[in-house]
């Protein structure tokens, strides 16, 4: 999936608040659930942004 410079921004910021916000509240045993958590994160926001931010053709 291709993101264009606002829809980037916007997948970035998005990301960046959940992933800090469940960090202060969830104690990882292992970095490797962080790292899963963060990609679906990163992939839900990417699909989310698309759906704000339509492309114009």
């Amino acid at each position: 999936m291709k993101l264009n410079t606002p829809q980037i921004v916007f997948t970035s910021a998005i990301v960046a608040t959940i992933v800090t916000v469940v960090n202060s509240y969830i104690e990882w045993d292992k970095q490797i659930y962080v790292g899963i958590f963060a990609g679906i994160t990163t992939i839900i926001a990417a699909v989310f942004s698309k759906l704000i931010f339509k492309e114009m053709d």
